[in-house]
């Protein structure tokens, strides 16, 4: 059963490989089960502004907003939070919630940034090679889904340790998968070829994988 303990226990690294896989493929299938966990998320970053999480999970909880780069949802559930002392004019309030929207855009496009993809994701499996090879590449249409989840095979080498995939100027690393490595990218990324390095062995060995990003 997946449940809030599983989040807490998911974000702390205390889950297997083989449980960490299944419960991917559980939120890529279920919409509601992972718009359960971003609720999960939400209520464990509120109750560690206001001191309500125990040590060791205040302590999880932030090692992995510091790991994704979402410490400023720390200070944004605080300040969300204080009464307001006067008030405020309608241009006032559109300034702080246009100010709300830039601090927390961030936040949602690394929401799903250690591989777990949400609601209306396409999956794509790519396969490593060069555009030498004669391979065919594979065309994604951005309006398939919100995310992208790439399903990167291996081929003759199975990573271990952690694996980096580089997508432009989007950089992503985690544990490598047991035998395929799933990552997943917003479809903000602009149209066009998109080349994704997928690099372990410590930065000694890569695959090399392409797709199309079409409109």
């Amino acid at each position: 059963m997946v449940n809030a303990e599983t989040y807490m226990r998911y974000i702390s690294n205390q889950l297997s490989e083989s449980e960490r896989e299944s419960l991917r493929e559980k939120l890529v299938a279920d919409s509601e089960l992972s718009d359960s966990f971003a609720d999960w998320e939400n209520e464990s970053i509120d109750s560690l502004a206001h001191g309500r999480l125990s040590p060791a999970d205040a302590a999880a909880i932030g090692d992995y907003l510091a790991a994704t780069n979402q410490r400023n949802r720390i200070a944004l559930a605080a300040a969300l939070s204080k009464p307001r002392r006067a008030a405020v004019s309608p241009y006032a309030m559109a300034l702080a919630l246009a100010a709300v929207l830039l601090l927390t855009f961030p936040a949602t496009r690394l929401w799903r940034d250690r591989n777990i993809a949400g609601p209306a994701a396409v999956a794509v499996q790519l396969f490593p090679g060069t555009l030498r090879s004669g391979g065919v590449v594979q065309q994604v249409s951005k309006s398939a889904g919100r995310l992208i989840e790439l399903q990167l095979q291996y081929l003759d080498a199975t990573p271990t340790g952690k694996c980096r995939v580089e997508i432009e100027s989007i950089v992503l690393e985690s544990d490598c998968g047991a035998t395929e490595h799933l990552v997943a990218v917003p479809n903000y990324i602009a149209s066009g070829r998109h080349r994704v390095d997928l690099i372990y062995n410590n930065g000694a060995d890569r695959f090399v994988y392409f797709f199309d990003l079409i409109d």
